[in-house]
């Protein structure tokens, strides 16, 4: 009866975990027992702190992404410190000590931490992040100990909790907040508190921008990666004890805890086995392999792997999670083991920029996996698949699609391990910075003769900083009020005796490969800025080393990431004798169907149009026009073999290429020319231009289209019209004026007097 009685009672408190849980689990994510506990113990604190955001190694601390990178909802912020043993404001300009571990509340302001004179230090601290960036600053603060000996700490006193406004906490041991000994891995023999700074590089934080205090701690030992332990606006520390706890609701805690876990795992896994059925409908039973992902082969040459599913007790289904660009990307990958092919895959989780990234998540992406072979490792390609196992990348997002490629390879290994005993090349789980060229603190300049020199972002801080107010106009329409800080790139060139005024062009390289090229006239007429703050706030990492400023010119020559910075000394002036009608230009061409973010349009190679050209300057600029009055310059080499004009789809006629992101299109494309040659597309040119209804339709004036592309017409001058069946016809530039162009989507026909020309293929200029 006894061992009865027992046993109700267990299940009694398993149902009520239950419920509890059933009630709560949206609530309530799964916590560490010792961390519940202190909950538990520590009511009668009245803290508050809000969500913690998860300390992981590749998120420093408040280096967040742009606002439309974001995903997640931020976490709450920490309740405002109260009033309890102070009587100043309870404003951002201040901070709170409080806990069990310390004798009384205390409310610090800004201007008590400035007057703590035997707590303070200065010095430059040297940063390590998980990127490998080393950096140092200069900061001004007080020792940590100081301020906790203010708040009195007691002997039980164990953990400290630095509580930034945003949520984001940094958790140390009472020894590692009093260590006085941290190092400088570049200078060993200097030794560093854990200081609370109020000043960084010249400057006090700004009370208005957050509460104006940081945590900075130096590194345990060399290689330490220390910076994203430094909290910015700290607006409250915890200091917690170690008691002893009630074994019994330890016992509880414990309990709840594992049946929470137990409850998420075994809904990830339900949910993993659905997805399973759903890619192989034939698939019989499927069970979890506890372990598997555990295998010392599996951990050191697969570590991707995190589950691995069987079914009918063969090894069939993996979870394989790896880091992409910005964040993890996870994928279920299933094989159909009777055909030895991938059956399929998806994408679990995706943490990569959303506006580039997001397109690995959809079918037309994730098919591509389906039915290739497991034998061999897949090949990430630009554009042309060769070989089965190719895959096309997603447009804008190659290092994402990358990290798709190297989950889907992890499990191809892993099955070949597991299944065939062939043990295959180890994969990576993260992307390598040689893949993308990732260099975030230097960029090069280079000019004619092979002459060149990398600057550093050191060095960007030895020459005059300039800041400008201005307005960011991006191609939407959208403008932005902005305020960039940085040196002009006069000034650099100036000192390696270089004048930007004798040269006819500037091009700007991202890491992205974005290409934008400045011409001569807005040389001569604006600041070049190489900001490395703007709206008062360092760039964010993605843009780093520096992102170009051109006050008071579109976005477009706002490069971002830069990578490279080319001078040209010639620049051939356009000079325009024909103008091309885009159709028939290309009607003998063979397209290519360029398949962009799902949808695969007809497309033209433009070194295939160039070849049209009898001659193309190979020191001219291509420059293209769109309907909302975009222009945009590059060199020929840059899209010879690189652009495609995409003619079907959304926003075409737009430039397209693998290596684009968005925002680097022309859309709707009016024309595009070289030194000497136009190509309109007549649907769009009318509709920035007049247009007149006359007895064949809608049309347009033929100079005006003529002009508009680019040719330059004077008195006397005689046209040559050339139809797609190689006749000639000649008119006037004058005759040209009351002469018509009828469009008829990308092709069009050319009304002058009673003469008609069907299906137009070049104007000529021939000049007297």
């Amino acid at each position: 009866m006894k061992d009865r009685n027992n046993v109700f009672s267990i299940l009694l408190i398993l149902l009520l975990s239950l419920s509890l849980l059933t009630a709560c689990q949206a609530k309530i994510p799964p916590a560490s027992a010792a961390g519940l506990a202190e909950t538990a113990d520590e009511t009668k604190a009245n803290e508050q702190p809000g969500e913690v955001q998860k300390e992981t190694e590749e998120a420093a601390p408040q280096e967040q992404p742009p606002e439309d990178v974001l995903k997640a909802t931020p976490a709450e912020a920490p309740a405002e410190p109260q009033k309890k043993e102070s009587s100043k404001s309870d404003d951002k300009a201040c901070f709170q000590i409080e806990g069990t571990g310390v004798e009384k509340s205390i409310l610090f302001s800004l201007d008590e931490i400035k007057a703590m004179k035997d707590a303070y230090f200065e010095d430059d601290f040297f940063s390590l992040n998980s990127y490998g960036t080393k950096e140092y600053f200069h900061f001004k603060g007080v020792k940590v100990k100081a301020v906790l000996d203010k708040a009195g700490l007691n002997k039980n006193a164990k953990t400290i909790s630095f509580i930034a406004f945003d949520g984001y906490k940094q958790e140390l041991t009472l020894e590692q907040a009093l260590k006085e000994d941290y190092i400088d891995e570049q200078d060993p023999d200097k030794k560093y508190p854990v200081i609370i700074a109020w000043h960084e590089n010249g400057s006090d934080y700004d009370p208005q921008k957050g509460a104006p205090f940081r945590l900075v701690i130096g590194q345990k030992e060399p290689g330490d990666v220390n910076k994203p332990q430094w909290v910015q606006n700290i607006a409250k520390i915890g200091v917690r004890n170690m008691k002893k706890r009630n074994i019994y609701m330890i016992i509880l805690l414990v309990f709840l805890i594992v049946v929470s876990s137990a409850l998420w795992f075994m809904n990830d896994t339900r949910k993993e086995k659905v997805m399973i059925k759903d890619i192989l409908p034939q698939a019989g039973a499927i069970k979890l392999i506890d372990g598997a992902s555990g295998d010392p082969v599996i951990q050191k040459d697969f570590p991707a792997i995190e589950k691995i599913y069987s079914i009918d007790d063969k090894p069939s289904a993996f979870i394989a999670s790896g880091t992409g660009y910005e964040g993890t990307i996870k994928a279920l990958i299933v094989m159909d083991n009777e055909q030895r092919k991938i059956a399929g895959i998806r994408i679990l989780e995706q943490g990569d920029t959303p506006l580039y990234a997001d397109g690995i998540k959809e079918s037309w992406f994730t098919d591509r996996f389906e039915g290739l072979g497991l034998l061999e490792y897949l090949n990430r390609v630009v554009l042309d698949p060769q070989k089965p196992t190719d895959i096309v990348q997603v447009t804008g997002a190659s290092v994402s699609s990358q990290a798709v490629l190297n989950n889907v390879n992890s499990a191809i290994g892993a099955w070949n391990y597991l299944e065939t005993n062939v043990k295959k090349d180890p994969v990576e789980n993260f992307i390598s910075q040689e893949m993308w060229e990732k260099d975030e603190n230097s960029f090069m300049i280079s000019w004619p003769d092979d002459n060149s020199v990398r600057i550093t972002t050191e060095d960007l801080a030895q020459y005059p900083q300039v800041t400008t107010e201005t307005i960011l106009q991006k191609t939407t329409g959208v403008k932005i009020d902005t305020r960039a800080s940085g040196p002009l790139l006069k000034d650099i060139l100036k000192k390696k005796g270089i004048d930007i005024d004798s040269y006819e062009a500037v091009g700007i390289t991202g890491r992205d490969n974005y290409y934008a090229m400045i011409s001569k006239d807005i040389i001569q007429s604006r600041d070049i800025i190489l900001a490395t703050m703007l709206d008062d706030k360092e760039i964010p990492r993605e843009e780093k080393p520096v992102r170009i400023v051109v006050p008071d010119e579109m976005g477009v020559y706002w490069v971002k990431m830069v990578n490279k910075i080319e001078l040209y000394t010639h620049i051939s002036p356009k000079d325009i004798q024909r103008v091309y009608i885009f159709d028939a230009l290309v009607r003998n061409i063979e397209p290519y169907y360029y398949e962009y973010y799902g949808s695969k349009d007809k497309s033209y190679l433009v070194g295939k149009i160039l070849s049209k050209f009898d001659y193309v300057d190979q020191n001219g600029f291509f420059t293209m026009a769109g309907s909302d009055g975009l222009i945009k310059n590059e060199t020929i080499s840059m899209v010879r073999d690189r652009y495609y004009i995409k003619t079907e789809g959304q926003n075409a006629p737009m430039n397209i290429g693998p290596a684009f992101k968005l925002g680097m299109n022309v859309k709707e494309m009016s024309h595009f020319s070289t030194t000497t040659d136009a190509v309109i597309f007549p649907g769009v040119m009318m509709k920035i231009i007049d247009e007149e209804t006359i007895p064949q339709g809608k049309a347009m004036r033929l100079r005006a289209a003529l002009e508009e592309a680019g040719m330059v017409l004077e008195n006397g001058d005689k046209l040559v019209l050339t139809d797609m069946n190689g006749k000639e016809y000649r008119i006037s530039s004058s005759e040209a004026k009351n002469a018509y162009l009828l469009p008829s989507g990308n092709k069009a026909d050319v009304i002058a007097g009673d003469m008609t020309i069907k299906d137009m293929l070049r104007i000529s200029k021939i000049q007297n």
